[in-house]
């Protein structure tokens, strides 16, 4: 038979204590916002800390939600979480290190760590046949050629891209992505031509032009920023904002 704990042995719902503000609420959704990887399935903070306002943190900056302390919202300061609105971790950097080196210290935590990858990475009949799939692969004269081929694919070239476009702007804490099917729209709505000089362009021989530079004010990294242009044109182009770049004839 199940036992219940001494808080609910009144009738009453179990009690968590907020790590926060110290108070003791009953252990339910009302109190706590629900999160799946907690033992309980809450969060540690009660809804009045979470929702509570916090200082003026000016435009372009981030709370750490453990020291409090606020930064640059950048990756310099903050770890990358794509799964984020903002794309960074809520904790700032030396906080989260401070976390990771207290968890993974822990006996249970590195024994279980260690049983795992015994299991994944050195399981005998496993291990042996990656080996054994690998060495083939690489002995066939045409891998190397064929993955060569592989990477100078359009598509292939202009995911790499736009990846690393996405990834320098959150770097920079400059707003807006973009996808590669969007420059692919960008690409045909300008008729497979370049935006300043107007000369048909191969679809993979093409540059992606930001019109507000991300090394300057106003810089944004949405579709609406982009423009394709031709590797000449961008190049000469370099940082300069649409207005000074008067070889282009695009004085927006």
């Amino acid at each position: 038979m199940d036992s219940l704990s001494h808080h609910a042995s009144d009738g009453n719902s179990p009690e968590k204590r907020c790590s926060k503000c110290g108070n003791t609420f009953p252990a339910t959704p009302e109190f706590f916002h629900r999160d799946k990887s907690a033992k309980d399935g809450l969060v540690y903070r009660c809804k009045g800390c979470l929702n509570k306002p916090s200082k003026d943190i000016p435009e372009g900056y981030k709370q750490c939600l453990v020291c409090e302390a606020i930064f640059l919202a950048t990756m310099e300061f903050f770890p990358c979480d794509k799964n984020r609105k903002d794309g960074l971790f809520p904790h700032c950097k030396v906080c989260k290190k401070a976390y990771d080196k207290a968890h993974y210290s822990r006996p249970e935590v590195h024994k279980r760590k260690v049983s795992l990858s015994n299991v994944h990475y050195h399981h005998p009949d496993k291990h042996e046949g990656i080996r054994a799939y690998q060495k083939a692969y690489r002995s066939r004269p045409d891998a190397q050629e064929r993955y060569h081929t592989w990477q100078r694919l359009p598509e292939v070239y202009e995911r790499k891209k736009v990846h690393n476009r996405n990834r320098d702007a959150r770097k920079k804490a400059i707003p807006g992505n973009h996808t590669p099917e969007q420059v692919r729209e960008q690409y045909e709505r300008q008729k497979g031509k370049c935006y300043y000089c107007q000369q048909k362009i191969k679809w993979g021989k093409h540059h992606v032009d930001h019109t507000f530079p991300l090394s300057r004010d106003g810089a944004r990294n949405d579709i609406d920023s982009l423009v394709i242009t031709c590797p000449p044109c961008n190049l000469k182009k370099h940082d300069k904002y649409p207005w000074e770049f008067y070889e282009g004839g695009k004085l927006l």
